[in-house]
């Protein structure tokens, strides 16, 4: 890769585009494979985001929690017992996948569970179930059975892999454009970053895209450019689709919106409020109009506005009133450390377990956790020196803190019950995927940080290679983790054959 540079010369511009486009292909072809490699379904509710795509691609919006559909009953058949199970509960070796009139006795103790069961995340925001229900009816008429449907749509976060590696190589140079290392390192990691969820038939893949694609336009609001109108609408709907994918990215908006506010009283003092107010309203209603909208179908269906307290009362989880918020295990050392190591290291790896046991290396953990607190520290400290690329910073961190915090008031506002996950006994919302809307803001403190705490080095090559030994030591843990998975006899290598 090339080294650091004072400028962006533009013979040098396509040569780390190929670059970039190699680390897409990179992202898109790993993100495939790894979701051919894990079996269905795994642990992180998986059956009911296939359930909602299924009930999309019909046309069905859900009403209410209702019951899952026929097709996951069918599809159970493929589910995997090596997720929650030992080998030992089967007499010392899994089984092999049922056929016959084993595979029917598996749908039958399905139909049964689905009767019990209601698909408690049917008030999920629609944008995602929606897009993967368009791309299931696809291969439903190209002739796709079941079990290849269930690849082919885990095989739909491919496009958005590669499309968030080029997006977060746009970022870097709008915030960095001097800094090739920054340019580069963001797409880098975001090729390896090894986040589990990206591989399965979930909504989590879409929140970096649609929030990174709000967060760059945000940062080049009231830039020269001839189409403004045109932009601050681009804008505001990616911001409206990164709440319409994920519930918990509003909180990320709320920053990114009162960011725009402050930004444009600044503009209005030096160009006049008629040139920058319109476009700022603008922006403004692309973002609150469908959010709105969503709001309003939760209320008139699901009875609130965000369309969970049917959730809620079905996980036995009750609000408490904020007197009783303080006496919380977060609050002391040994509790913020449980929430802050968890939380951050499944931001990393993710959640997926195996064998009972969590898909996790402990020194990578260690390593996750306190890099991600220590890097993305240095970089606010030692900002650079543009006042555009301190901005971007600045909002980068809010970003990120406001994820956090919306996770830190969930952990407080709730006694969880009889829930398995959060829990009485482990209160704490430590769900990194939820997280994923601000990784490319991350990244850009991530990197930066890295490069400001290599600054004592005078070549370049140090902070080249200590980036490179990081992508490396994340693809080495998760190829060493994925071990398991790859031998399973339920995954598309053995069944797809």
């Amino acid at each position: 890769m090339p080294g650091d540079s004072a400028s962006l010369p533009s013979q040098r511009v396509p040569h780390e585009q190929r670059w970039v486009v190699a680390l897409a292909a990179f992202a898109a072809l790993r993100v495939l494979l790894s979701g051919a490699l894990f079996p269905f379904f795994n642990n992180v509710d998986e059956p009911a985001h296939y359930d909602l795509v299924v009930k999309y691609s019909r046309g069905e919006v859900p009403t209410s929690l209702g019951p899952y559909s026929p097709e996951v009953v069918v599809a159970a058949r493929y589910n995997s017992p090596e997720y929650m199970h030992t080998p030992e509960h089967f007499g010392g070796r899994f089984r092999d996948p049922p056929e016959g009139a084993m595979a029917a006795a598996a749908e039958f103790a399905a139909a049964q569970w689905s009767q019990r069961e209601v698909n408690k995340e049917s008030a999920e925001p629609p944008l995602y179930y929606a897009l993967a229900g368009l791309w299931l009816r696809l291969g439903q008429l190209l002739g796709l059975g079941v079990f290849h449907q269930l690849y082919w749509l885990r095989a739909l976060d491919a496009l958005p892999a590669a499309l968030l590696v080029w997006l977060g190589h746009l970022t870097a140079r709008a915030v960095f454009p001097e800094s090739a290392l920054q340019r580069l390192g963001v797409p880098l990691l975001l090729a390896v970053f090894p986040q589990d969820t990206f591989y399965a038939v979930a909504p989590d893949m879409l929140s970096p895209l649609c929030f990174g694609l709000g967060y760059l336009g945000v940062l080049r609001f009231g830039a020269a450019h001839a189409r403004p109108r045109a932009s601050a609408a681009g804008t505001g709907l990616a911001l409206a689709a990164a709440a319409l994918v994920k519930l918990c990215n509003v909180a990320l908006i709320g920053v990114a919106c009162a960011y725009l506010v402050l930004r444009a009283r600044s503009l209005a003092r030096e160009r006049g409020a008629r040139s920058v107010l319109p476009v700022l309203a603008l922006l403004l209603a692309c973002v609150s109009l469908p959010i709105g909208a969503w709001f309003v179908w939760n209320r008139m269906r699901f009875g609130d506005w965000t369309g969970t307290a049917q959730k809620v009362a079905r996980l036995t989880w009750t609000a408490k009133p904020i007197s009783e918020w303080w006496p919380h295990p977060l609050f002391s050392p040994a509790g913020f450390y449980a929430f802050w190591s968890e939380l951050v290291a499944s931001f990393w790896r993710g959640e997926f377990v195996w064998h009972r046991q969590r898909l996790a290396h402990f020194g990578m953990d260690i390593f996750y956790w306190s890099s991600s607190a220590v890097l993305p520290a240095v970089a606010l400290i030692r900002l650079p020196a543009a006042r555009e690329a301190r901005s971007a910073l600045w909002l980068a961190a809010a970003s990120l803190a406001s994820g956090i915090a919306f996770l830190v008031v969930l952990s407080l506002r709730f006694d969880f019950g009889r829930c398995m996950y959060p829990s009485r006994e482990h209160p704490y919302f430590t769900s990194g995927r939820l997280l994923t809307g601000a990784l490319i803001p991350f990244l850009l403190l991530y990197v930066h940080g890295l490069d400001r705490s290599l600054a004592f080095a005078a070549s370049a090559r140090v902070r080249w290679g200590a980036l490179g030994a990081i992508a490396a030591a994340v693809t080495a843990s998760e190829l060493w983790l994925d071990l398991g998975p790859l031998s399973s006899a339920y995954n598309f290598f053995h069944l797809g054959r």
